[in-house]
C-alpha cells in the first residue's frame, strides 16, 4: 500500500493484515488517489481489529473484524457473501427480515416474520440469523443497505457503547442492546467485513433480500433456518 495514502504514520501492521487491507481495496474497486485511514487495535495475530474507512465515501463503508482468531485459523477461512434486508409496515408494526449467502458454489436464503417489531430490529436480526447457520468461522463479507447496522462496526459505535456499559455518548440505553450483543457475540466469531451498499439501486440479492422480506410480511410466513457448511 503506497505510504502516503495512510494519515497516520504511527500505524502497525501484520503482513497478514497489510495483505487483507490491499485485497479489500482491489475488490472495491478504491481509487488509488482516494485517501484511506486505516486504524488498528489489539496486539499480535489473535484479538486485532482493523477499520477501512474513506475521505470521500459514495455508497459503501467497510471495516474488518478477526477478533478471536488465530493465524492459522484466518488462513483457511472459507469465503462466504451475505446480503441482508430488514422491512417493516407501520415503525413499530408487521416485520420481517431476510438474507441469502453464497459461497463455493452454494446459495442459500432465509426470512422470518414478526407481528410486533421495528425496522432496526430487523435489520439486526436478519444479520444475526446470516450469521448463526454457519458452521464454523468464516471469513464473511457482509453487504446490507442498512446505515444502522453498518456504521455500528464501520464507525464503531459498538465499541464505544460496550466501553461505555452499552450507554450512549448522551448517557442513554442503547437500543437494541438484547440483539446487539448476540450480533457482537458471532462477530467475533468470524471475520466480517460490513459494506453498506445503496438500497434498491439494481443489486441484484439486495433486491432478492427485500423482496423475501416484504413477501414475508405479506404472507405472515418463516422459513425455517438450517445449519449451513459452505
Amino acid at each position: 500500500m503506497p505510504e502516503e495514502l495512510l494519515t497516520s504514520t504511527e500505524v502497525s501492521l501484520t503482513p497478514s493484515a497489510a495483505k487483507e487491507i490491499n485485497k479489500l481495496m482491489v475488490q472495491n474497486n478504491i481509487p488509488n488517489d482516494q485517501r484511506l485511514r486505516v486504524g488498528v487495535t489489539g496486539g499480535g495475530c489473535s484479538g486485532l481489529s482493523y477499520s477501512l474507512s474513506f475521505d470521500n465515501p459514495k455508497e459503501s463503508d467497510i471495516v474488518v473484524q478477526t477478533e478471536g482468531l488465530d493465524l492459522k485459523e484466518r488462513l483457511s477461512l472459507k469465503k462466504v457473501t451475505i446480503y441482508t434486508d430488514g422491512a417493516c409496515k407501520g415503525n413499530p408494526g408487521k416485520g420481517a427480515w431476510a438474507f441469502v449467502i453464497t459461497g463455493d458454489g452454494i446459495e442459500s436464503e432465509c426470512y422470518g416474520f414478526e407481528n410486533i417489531t421495528t425496522n432496526n430490529r430487523m435489520e439486526l436480526v436478519a444479520a444475526i440469523s446470516a450469521l448463526s447457520v454457519l458452521t464454523e468461522p468464516s471469513q464473511v463479507t457482509l453487504f446490507s443497505d442498512s446505515t444502522y447496522l453498518c456504521y455500528a462496526y464501520t464507525k464503531r459505535w459498538i465499541t464505544k457503547w460496550k466501553k461505555n456499559r452499552w450507554k450512549t455518548t448522551e448517557k442513554k440505553d442503547v437500543k437494541n442492546r438484547d440483539l446487539w450483543e448476540r450480533l457482537d457475540t458471532l462477530v467475533s466469531q468470524h471475520e466480517v467485513s460490513f459494506v453498506k451498499i445503496k438500497g434498491h439501486a439494481g443489486d441484484k440479492l439486495n433486491e432478492r433480500c427485500d423482496f423475501l422480506a416484504n413477501q414475508a410480511i405479506d404472507t405472515r410466513s418463516s422459513s425455517t433456518l438450517y445449519p449451513l457448511s459452505m
